[in-house]
């Protein structure tokens, strides 16, 4: 991989990489070289396939990190509506399996020993409870490899020739995807690998599965 070269945009802050030949598989449509304008307008048409995404899911390991811990998970990601999502964490858990609900009006957990959690803060209420330490909120929008809220002039962000996201850096974490492809349900390529680290924590998601699920099959879940 060549090095990142970095241009001042009006808006955001991006440093453009040349995918080298073994990147090459992950956007074989999409010439080697491309300007940074180009790049830019394939990153703005990712953004708006994914805004049109209501539902979709994520399954696979998680892992994390901190100086006196790490942990392996298993993860399951359910965006349920925009602004609604559900997780599900199982493995090495002092709680057992926990399930967090989140939305507008904060975040519900639930563990497998039937004891129930609310707050306003899911990141705050997983550390507390079972001492993993998960940007839950961020994750909605980095798992789609994407920023939180847009990109701003405080962001950082890599773009590859097909405009997706090799890196990025927002509030304080850095993000890096390596790996790329096409979601089932939907012809878009999604991210199969994030590892972001930030504030004393590591996180690495290595994901199975990307869909869009069938929307009677998710509307059942959100009644559950």
């Amino acid at each position: 991989m060549m090095p990142a070269r970095v241009l001042q945009l009006p808006v955001v802050l991006i440093a453009v990489l040349l995918l080298s030949g073994c990147m090459g598989l992950l956007a074989p449509l999409v010439p080697e070289r491309s300007s940074p304008d180009e790049r830019l307008a394939l990153f703005e048409q990712r953004l708006q396939r994914l805004d049109a995404l209501e539902r979709w899911r994520v399954s696979g390991r998680l892992g994390v990190v901190t100086e006196d811990d790490r942990v392996g998970l298993t993860l399951n990601w359910r965006q349920l509506a925009p602004g609604l999502w559900r997780v599900n964490l199982s493995g090495p858990l002092a709680t057992g399996s926990v399930r967090l609900d989140g939305g507008r009006d904060g975040v519900l957990m639930r563990t497998s020993r039937g004891d129930e959690y609310r707050s306003d803060d899911a990141r705050a209420l997983l550390r507390r409870e079972t001492g993993v330490d998960l940007p839950a909120e961020a994750l909605t929008h980095w798992l789609q490899g994407r920023p939180v809220g847009g990109a701003t002039a405080a962001d950082t962000l890599e773009l590859d020739a097909a405009g997706r996201l090799v890196r990025l850096e927002q509030y304080g974490w850095t993000l890096v995807y390596s790996d790329y492809r096409v979601a089932g349900g939907v012809d878009l390529e999604v991210p199969y690998r994030v590892e972001a680290s930030g504030e004393g924590v590591r996180i690495r998601v290595l994901v199975e599965r990307w869909d869009v699920p069938d929307t009677a099959a998710d509307a059942e879940a959100v009644a559950q």
